[in-house]
């Protein structure tokens, strides 16, 4: 019989672990940037917004499953445990990223921060008008905690255009002044909140 080594085999699973974190931040970067919070019991949760306006959350279970043959297990590599763990952690990344997805574009519709460019191609005027109407937090130190954007393929370089250009008038003096409105803004948000102890 062989020895059992349960330290290293916590460690080994914790190393896996870490590394299967990584693989889902690399699938999806903005799932990976979502605060988590586990739900121990029960089978729903519910938002309350700033407004007071309180919501359901919907719970959508994703999962994923490895078989092995007992025959094979043992003729298994390292690597190719790794890649059916990848493989299965790919599969419920990618359901998880459209619903996440689906969820966002619900809740930014039900509230009214759409912003509609009618085919337009994104410009700062566009950029300014859509970060008007989102909420941002500020950190200690007064800087802007600016929501992600999620961009893809010829758009990602396209914004990078867009920001070159608040660096520059007219939009570098909009931008500032959209700031100091979103700092003014927070501080109110700030003064109504209650702290308890």
């Amino acid at each position: 019989m062989l020895p059992d080594i349960p330290k290293l085999k916590n460690r080994l699973y914790e190393l896996l672990m870490l590394a299967l974190e990584q693989e889902r931040f690399q699938a999806s970067p903005i799932l990976s940037m979502t605060p988590k919070h586990p739900i121990m019991e029960g089978n729903k949760a519910f938002l309350v917004r700033e407004d007071g306006v309180r919501e359901e959350i919907r719970m959508k279970h994703s999962e994923s499953s490895i078989e092995y043959d007992i025959r094979d297990i043992s003729k298994l590599t390292i690597d190719e445990m790794y890649q059916r763990y990848r493989d299965a952690i790919q599969k419920i990344v990618v359901e998880q990223h459209a619903h996440y997805l689906q969820e966002l574009e619900e809740a930014v519709q039900k509230v009214g921060n759409v912003v509609d460019a009618k085919g337009k191609e994104p410009s700062p005027d566009i950029i300014l008008e859509a970060f008007e109407k989102i909420s941002v937090d500020f950190d200690e130190l007064g800087r802007p905690r600016w929501p992600t954007l999620i961009v893809g393929g010829e758009m990602e370089e396209k914004m990078k255009q867009i920001q070159d250009q608040f660096d520059r008038e007219p939009y570098k003096s909009q931008w500032e002044l959209l700031v100091e409105k979103k700092r003014e803004e927070w501080r109110a948000r700030e003064s109504r909140r209650t702290l308890v102890d």
